[in-house]
């Protein structure tokens, strides 16, 4: 395969009060297809499920640096749902660099977030 797409899944298309299982289905539904014509790297995001814990550890004082940290745990957590909807059975990718090989290797791969912004002063 010649082509490379890359695609971004927010999170936030996963559903809107919670994991809708349809919308999942019909976003695996597209990967597994565009997966059968290109090389498809997919990044999904944290989307608003995010929110609660942001929400929650900010009352608890935690710093941005960790907040980040949560967003990219959601994130891979959103990730490895659709990686087991689209037959990615490896483990989701914590860096770019991972990525790039499972990439070249198997013409696809599925991630989330991988490293936090710098902490915020």
């Amino acid at each position: 395969m010649e082509n490379t797409v890359v695609l971004k899944v927010g999170g936030s298309s996963l559903g809107e009060d919670g994991i809708d299982a349809e919308k999942v289905k019909q976003i695996c539904a597209v990967i597994k297809e565009l997966k059968k014509d290109v090389a498809l790297g997919v990044v999904v995001g944290a989307g608003r499920f995010a929110g609660g814990y942001i929400t929650a550890a900010r009352e608890l004082g935690v710093n941005e640096f960790q907040l980040d940290c949560l967003a990219i745990d959601v994130s891979r957590l959103n990730a490895k749902l659709i990686a087991r909807g689209t037959g990615f059975n490896e483990l989701i990718p914590t860096s770019v660099e991972t990525a790039a090989r499972i990439m070249e290797s198997k013409g696809f791969v599925v991630m989330g977030g991988t490293s936090p912004g710098p902490p915020c002063r």
